[in-house]
């Protein structure tokens, strides 16, 4: 992964966060995310594949590595 395809994830997970802290996880869309980090939904799938592929990197991120 490159250095700018980290900085790209990790806003993903950031804007992530965000919005599930305002709206819950069910109530929120790869679309949404994907508007929120400024990126298209494609970026997003890219590096997570799913929806639930950014829940469970945005977990691992708070729990395991907690400098988001």
């Amino acid at each position: 992964m490159q250095a700018n395809d980290v900085g790209t994830a990790d806003r993903i997970l950031r804007a992530t966060l965000q919005l599930m802290q305002e709206r819950g996880f069910k109530s929120v869309t790869v679309k949404d995310i994907a508007q929120a980090s400024e990126v298209s939904e494609m970026t997003v799938f890219r590096h997570f594949e799913s929806k639930r592929g950014v829940l469970e990197a945005t977990g691992e991120k708070i729990f395991i590595r907690p400098q988001l």
